[in-house]
Order: structure tokens, then sequence, then C-alpha cells
């Protein structure tokens, strides 16, 4: 089997609000010389569909097909930690008397983009405004809204560091 592209992941729902499962499905190419398309993997998502249908008294309350592009497992050697995030607090749509702020996360952010502090955000860093860019330019945030670029630091309003707990929770 050549490496995976597609994952079609399910969601059903039994009868009571908590009682839910996930799975997901890795796709398979029918052959190692010709990808899977989105056709093709659009297929394959309604066959598992059917048949898991056929077996289960739950319905399915969520569904998505997603292209990898990149399936390799392998782990950072630079200790990269994504308990720990940078946060960069962007403007929403049209600016108003009171700005409306939109917080993007970055897992396990590098240390460059931070001041001499190494708490506060650079929001001049070129790294962050491009990465504001393209998510203003590719991507809709909270409430299906779009980042202001004109506002601020081209659309950045501050940034910091926050650290997620840790759990250490045995699954």
């Amino acid at each position: 089997m050549a490496n995976p592209l597609w994952t079609y992941n399910v969601s059903l729902q039994g009868a009571t609000p908590n009682n839910k499962a996930n799975l997901r499905f890795i796709l398979q190419y029918d052959d190692d010389s010709s990808p899977m398309d989105l056709a093709a993997a659009l297929t394959a998502a309604g066959q598992i569909k059917l048949a898991l249908i056929a077996l289960t008294s739950a319905f399915v309350s969520k569904e998505t097909l997603t292209w990898l592009m990149s399936a390799d497992n392998q782990v950072p050697t630079n200790g990269a930690d994504c308990t720990d995030e940078a946060v960069i607090m962007v403007h929403l749509n049209e600016p108003t008397d009171l700005p409306k702020l939109h917080a993007l996360r970055v897992p396990a952010p590098i240390n460059p983009i931070w001041m001499p502090d190494g708490e506060t955000l650079n929001i001049e860093n070129l790294l962050v405004r491009a990465f504001v860019n393209q998510v203003a330019q590719h991507a809709f945030v909270s409430d299906a809204e779009q980042i202001n670029t004109s506002a601020g630091t081209n659309g950045i309003d501050s940034g910091h560091k926050r650290s997620r707990a840790k759990s250490f929770r045995k699954r």
C-alpha cells in the first residue's frame, strides 16, 4: 500500500448527549501508481458509511473527509511542546469604536517570534505577519468572520505566550 492521503472521520450519536463514538478510517489507494482523487475518496467514504449504518443503531452526527499532507508519524527532535502556545490577538472585520478581537493559536511556537522578555509576541516579526496574512486570505475565524489586516499591525493587536495544563492521565 502506498502512503495514505485521505482520512474519513465519522462521529456517531447514541441515545443521550454524552453517548458518542468517533471512528477514523485511513483510505487506501486502489494501486500504488495512482493516488486516490477526491471523487474516489468520496466514493470510498460513502461506501464505508453505508456499510456502517447497516450495522449500528446510532446515527451519524458528523463526518469529515480530510486530505493528509503529511502522515509520517515523526516526532520533532527539538523538544516541541504543543501545550505551549503563542496567542495572536487579531482584529476582525471593519474597525468600530470597540475593537473586536479573535485569538489565533500557534502550538509549540519557535523562539524567534518573541520579544526579549520571552513572553510577549513580536508583532513585527515577518513569520507572524505571514501567518496572519495567510489565515486572513484563506480562512474564516470566529463565527465566519475575517481578519481585518488594515487594523493594528497587519491585523494584529497583540500577542502573548500561554501554556495549557498538561494531563498525565492514562487513557
